[in-house]
């Protein structure tokens, strides 16, 4: 699997300026348990990231999800195979099943989900047609157990191709979804935002969203809706007439607004991938903030009454394997004080695996970022992993899906997997930190370490190094620091701690070592 196509992501983001405000953060993070790998996509090849693109739970004890789904890739469909749907009852995932594809086509995309009950959902997505030259909009409704496709029109004026990317519905037959079409340009092919509405039963054609004037390439990415008549639709691009960001859209009452940018300050780049609005009145959208070749970071910006504050970034946490960058990938809302989000905690290190995390949104303030660690599902330090999807049937229960290369063989298969994902764990002390190293002088010892790998459900804030015998130490929130007052030839070990709001962990001692002696310079000869 590629390490969650970072290089693409950094390289198609678009230039949209915030503060690097830290938001207030909530001490508890989010918890995992009862974690199962899902069947894989049907008819998907070795090398297939085999994704789930979306989830819905219309009870706690139901779950449907669909895919294969896309990540960050738009335009013509990649995948090879069936569109598949898979249902959890219990908390046990079902045989997949194949969804049918209009007119023979040849692949498909299911990028969303909504289900009013256990056996009756609505999906979107896209397919290629038989001659694999047109991606057109999909549609999968499921009645009663029954699944049946059909289409929607892409708008007047484009180029032909289209796909659907996100749905919302008020009731059974009267839902919105967000999607992509093209246009041709006299140099290229370009997307733009369409909706597409459902009235009792009846999809009419979609239409296009304002870009703005001029020439644009805007790609949607989210919708959220209070119902069909009150909605807001994020993208990401650049217009000619508006510069390039992060774009929003606002329904009110039926009537989309005109294309906006959301507030920005020059030098940094910020990408919106989901958006979830737990009220009337506000709005989180959730993505990657990043400044030049610096890293991408977990970021937010928050709509309260019509006002877009300026995105911003959430600290990524003290924890093994250590990430130098992450991005959240999907957010939603379980009620009008809580919402969750989750995304991949990535390292630049090739030997450090990619991490799902979650974080949690409750009553204003976000929690620290809670970190899913491969071992769960069985995978090998190596190992790469993501989440992509979340729903929550409860404010104390969501599901998260994530797919991961569970080998750190890279030629082996990505596996499809779920987790049951609290809000807010029970707060613990940390465990240890790990891999203590020491570097021995003549009077002083460098001493590094990796951070613990469970944090207690609080973030960890600081480190404390002490030598032993005698006492010296260093405070500290970096991962290495240098102690001195050591005596020539003297035997020391490190006694390393960390600690939290919670409280400190348990001791971590270092290997045995010898404070080394100064070296003597030869006498010059007479």
């Amino acid at each position: 699997m590629r390490r969650l196509a970072h290089t693409r992501v950094l390289a198609t983001a678009a230039v949209v300026a915030v503060a690097l405000l830290i938001p207030a953060m909530a001490a508890a993070e989010p918890g995992f348990s009862a974690t199962r790998t899902m069947p894989q996509i049907i008819g998907a090849n070795l090398h297939q990231l085999n994704l789930y693109g979306a989830v819905s739970c219309p009870t706690v004890s139901s779950c449907t999800a669909v895919g294969p789904g896309s990540l960050f890739s738009f335009g013509l469909i990649q995948h090879v195979g069936a569109p598949t749907v898979v249902t959890e009852t219990n908390g046990t995932w079902g045989s997949r099943a194949a969804l049918p594809i209009p007119g023979g086509g040849q692949r498909a995309s299911v990028n969303g989900i909504v289900c009013s009950s256990v056996g009756n959902c609505v999906a979107v997505g896209g397919y290629t047609d038989v001659f694999s030259q047109f991606t057109l909009p999909l549609i999968e409704t499921e009645t009663s157990g029954a699944w049946a496709e059909s289409t929607v029109s892409v708008p007047t004026g484009s180029s032909g191709n289209g796909q659907l990317l996100g749905i919302r519905c008020a009731s059974r037959g009267n839902c919105v979804a967000l999607g992509e079409y093209s246009y041709s340009t006299s140099s290229n092919v370009a997307p733009l935002p369409m909706i597409a509405v459902e009235t009792a039963g009846t999809w009419a054609q979609a239409v296009g969203l304002s870009d703005g004037g001029g020439t644009s390439v805007i790609i949607p990415t989210s919708l959220s809706c209070s119902d069909v008549a009150d909605c807001t639709a994020i993208a990401y691009g650049n217009s000619t007439a508006l510069g390039a960001g992060t774009f929003y859209w606002r329904e009110t009452a039926g009537t989309w607004s005109n294309v906006a940018l959301l507030p920005q300050q020059r030098g940094y780049q910020f990408v919106s991938y989901s958006v979830a609005c737990p009220s009337a009145t506000t709005c989180l959208a959730v993505g990657g903030l990043s400044k030049g070749a610096s890293g991408l970071f977990p970021s937010i910006a928050t709509e309260m009454s019509g006002t877009w504050s300026v995105p911003t970034r959430l600290a990524l946490p003290k924890l093994a394997p250590v990430p130098d960058q992450a991005l959240f990938t999907s957010v939603t809302c379980a009620a009008s004080s809580l919402c969750e989000a989750v995304g991949t905690l990535h390292s630049t290190s090739a030997t450090t695996p990619d991490a799902p995390f979650a974080a949690t949104w409750q009553n204003g303030i976000w929690s620290s970022l809670g970190t899913f660690h491969q071992s769960m599902v069985g995978a090998r330090p190596a190992a790469q992993a993501l989440f992509n999807a979340v729903a929550c049937p409860s404010t104390s229960q969501c599901l998260a899906l994530g797919v991961g290369q569970l080998s750190s063989d890279p030629g082996s298969r990505s596996s499809a997997f779920s987790t049951m994902l609290a809000p807010a764990r029970e707060k613990t002390l940390p465990s240890p930190p790990l891999a203590v190293r020491v570097r021995p002088a003549a009077r002083y010892v460098d001493v590094a370490w990796m951070p613990p790998g469970n944090d207690g459900g609080s973030p960890v804030t600081s480190f404390t190094a002490t030598i032993v015998p005698g006492g010296a130490h260093c405070h500290t929130a970096r991962f290495a620091c240098r102690i001195g007052g050591l005596i020539a030839g003297r035997r020391y070990r490190v006694v390393l701690r960390d600690s939290t709001m919670i409280g400190t962990s348990p001791p971590r001692l270092s290997a045995a070592f010898v404070a080394a002696r100064p070296s003597l310079a030869p006498r010059r000869a007479r």
